[in-house]
């Protein structure tokens, strides 16, 4: 099942309003100073929702700063030390279901480093989320029996820039973020823990310009879990954190499956899909500077029908092939095809000419030893 995106005007996907909130801005609408916790450290507000109104009943504030919070709508009550968390909370009140909640910061003496909306669990509940807590349980319930939930719109694949892994999103970041140097979506260890907690495979879509490091630093997290900035190279060095009080973001449950996509839809033309174009033209580049590249392994020239589209296909057919490479060595041969799957996408048309063109490479390139394949 295709989950719906983060922004606030989707459908309900974490227990803490402020992972699906809009971008703090100053009170003459300009972007606001935030902290490495994407946090403002001055006066600031920020677009709770817009048309999907936040549902009624009891939530819980949470913050460690010293600093002023109010909201356009409903009551808060007064900030006390919360016994279980050791940070400042107080209950808001929202007495109906309501649109265009903005949330206010001011006289901010210290900014926060955590700062958390917990939602009721339900409509009009007087129970909120536990601090922490991910998933909202409403949207796990409705999910019912499905087995398999697809990150797409979640990990922002369409027309993510991103391609280093120093400066992807990271856990104790807004999940909204959108970082100058390429980094966006759900952070990775977000999407194991939703799964781990749902009790779901996850099918996953790899950004179309990751560089290498970034898809083994994925294989890895998933494998082997993470201290929220790298992944653990084994289960002993996590374990061994652990044992010495560092955070651990768990490795995806054993008894789940994983499926990757290497972006999405990498053929359809369309605005929304720049990844097709930005791959495209990446191939036609390699195909005309260097005569020795796989892509035109067979004599292929730029007279032949359909050239840059087999260059596209053929391109793809290659990244697809590198992530499988790279999980089978992070999760090894017995795991591969069985509890992780590569997935290999075409569109249906054009004669399934798309289809073809990347079969045709798979079975033809990798299927004899050659320069750059050392195993067929």
């Amino acid at each position: 099942m295709n989950q719906s995106g983060l922004k606030d005007w989707n459908g309900v996907i974490y227990a803490d309003v402020l992972k699906q909130s809009r971008p703090w801005n100053r009170p003459d609408g300009s972007p606001a100073t935030l902290n490495a916790f994407g946090i403002p450290t001055e006066e600031a507000a920020a677009y709770l929702n817009d048309s999907y109104p936040l549902r009624a009943g009891t939530y819980r504030v949470y913050h460690n700063g010293q600093l002023d919070i109010s909201f356009t709508h409903g009551t808060l009550g007064a900030f006390s030390t919360d016994p279980a968390t050791g940070l400042q909370m107080a209950e808001w009140v929202l007495p109906a279901r309501t649109n265009t909640v903005r949330m206010f910061l001011s006289n901010v003496v210290t900014a926060p480093t955590v700062l958390s909306i917990m939602r009721p669990i339900d409509d009009g509940s007087t129970v909120s989320h536990d601090f922490g807590e991910l998933p909202d349980r409403l949207m796990i319930e409705r999910l019912g029996d499905t087995s398999i939930v697809r990150f797409m719109d979640l990990l922002e694949t369409n027309g993510n820039d991103s391609e280093k892994w120093e400066f992807r999103v990271r856990p104790y970041e807004p999940p909204r973020t959108e970082k100058p140097q390429g980094g966006e979506g759900m952070p990775w260890e977000h999407v194991i823990a939703f799964s781990n907690a749902m009790g779901m495979s996850p099918f996953i879509n790899i950004p179309i310009k990751a560089d290498d490091e970034y898809i083994r630093n994925v294989a890895k997290v998933f494998r082997f879990g993470s201290d929220g900035v790298d992944p653990f190279n084994s289960d002993a060095e996590r374990e061994a954190h652990r044992a010495a009080g560092g955070t651990v973001w768990e490795p995806l449950d054993p008894s789940l499956d994983l499926y990757i996509e290497y972006s999405n839809e990498v053929w359809n033309t369309n605005v929304s899909f720049p990844q097709t174009a930005w791959l495209e033209s990446q191939a036609l580049a390699e195909a005309s500077a260097d005569p020795n590249s796989p892509l035109v392994y067979d004599g292929l020239t730029p007279s032949a029908n359909g050239y840059s589209r087999i260059l596209l296909g053929r391109a793809y057919t290659r990244r697809v092939v590198f992530i499988s490479n790279t999980f089978r060595e992070v999760f090894g041969d017995d795991q591969m095809m069985t509890r992780v799957r590569p997935l290999l996408f075409w569109q249906k048309s054009n004669a399934n000419s798309h289809g073809s063109f990347r079969l045709a490479f798979l079975q033809d390139y990798y299927g004899q030893v050659r320069p750059g394949n050392p195993v067929a």
